[in-house]
């Protein structure tokens, strides 16, 4: 069994995207574990990883997401595990896993240093699984080059098996290697790819923005994969809001109290994609049945509208596992920007 580790040197470089598409990309039994879990997700009664799950779904995969993580906040993995029941902990994972397994994908927390004081770091989780480490980078390109040296100057890798870094995110791929090709080559760093920024990835779908909110799905439920490119905050009336030529893109998503009828009615006149109640403030019944039968999703949440509206802003724009062109797209970005195909 192939054991593979991605890590990253920031914050949502991309890592959960690759390992999707290059599990498409690979005609072999996906298995998948991230130790140190970093995006909580509350399903059924249970904490669980939202990576974790999205990669079970997508994958098929037989364990429960909620055993594809130890933990979720330091203090109490530091209460849990010592350094040697740690690693043995991931060895065990790994066994457990192994049998009907052609590939082990692990992911490491938000960063490669993510999770040290606990030993679940991604250098650390390498050397225990024996797996092959590769390095995820995006950002502007000045800040991709200066990660790589830094992480070339500064990094130990003695004992680890590199197998190089994956370049996400190049928003002018040509640019970047014209300008980086002699910094690249004398970091001496295997380049595996540079894949290019694709803003179809950065749209949110009505599934991923209700798991986040954690939100009560009152109507549309079979239209939740339909991705958000507007969001608009219903504070004003609905007569007001349908002169506004933002409000007639066929897209948006409405942020509004439960109890502004005239906005909820407008925004479902005008084909929105989804409707988010906040307050706790359900909607008259007549204005239910008439989002049921046009199937535009109601998401309940508790907090209050501006709140709702920043979390939004805020949100990183994950894939969801019902998002099929996604997933495509990042299948399609493995196979013609990367050579990862070929380490498996």
């Amino acid at each position: 069994m192939k054991k593979i580790i991605f890590t990253s040197l920031n914050k949502n470089a991309g890592k959960t995207g690759i390992i999707i598409g290059l599990g498409k990309a690979i005609n072999q039994k996906i298995g998948y574990l991230k130790p140190f879990g970093d995006r909580l997700l509350y399903r059924k009664k249970r904490l669980w990883d939202y990576d974790s799950a999205v990669i079970s779904k997508i994958f098929n995969i037989e364990e429960s997401p909620e055993g594809m993580t130890l933990g979720f906040d330091h203090s109490k993995l530091r209460y849990m595990y010592d350094e040697t029941n740690i690693i043995e902990k991931i060895k065990s994972l790994i066994t457990e896993v192994s049998s009907d397994t052609d590939v082990l994908f692990i992911e490491s927390g938000k960063n490669i240093m993510h999770g040290v004081t606990v030993n679940l770091d991604a250098l650390t989780i390498a050397k225990a699984a024996d797996a092959k480490l590769i390095v995820v980078v995006s950002g502007d390109s000045d800040d991709i080059a200066d990660e790589l040296l830094y992480f070339k100057q500064h990094t130990s890798l003695k004992g680890i098996d590199f197998a190089g870094v994956v370049v996400n995110k190049v928003k002018d791929v040509d640019d970047f290697k014209m300008v980086y090709e002699d910094i690249l080559h004398k970091i001496e760093i295997k380049i595996l790819g540079i894949i290019p920024f694709e803003a179809e990835l950065t749209y949110p779908s009505i599934q991923l923005i209700s798991d986040m909110l954690m939100a009560k799905v009152i109507s549309g439920e079979k239209a939740l994969d339909q991705v958000v490119r507007e969001v608009f905050v219903g504070a004003m009336s609905g007569d007001a809001a349908q002169r506004l030529e933002k409000f007639k893109n066929k897209n948006k998503l409405i942020i509004t109290s439960g109890d502004r009828s005239d906005m909820i009615l407008a925004a479902i006149e005008t084909q929105c994609v989804g409707i988010i109640l906040t307050n706790n403030i359900l909607p008259q019944p007549n204005i239910i049945a008439l989002a049921s039968e046009k199937e535009v999703p109601l998401l309940l949440v508790h907090t209050d509208t501006h709140k709702v509206a920043k979390k939004i802003d805020q949100m990183v724009p994950l894939v969801d596992s019902t998002d099929m062109k996604k997933i495509g797209i990042l299948e399609d970005s493995i196979k013609n920007y990367t050579t990862l195909v070929d380490l498996m």
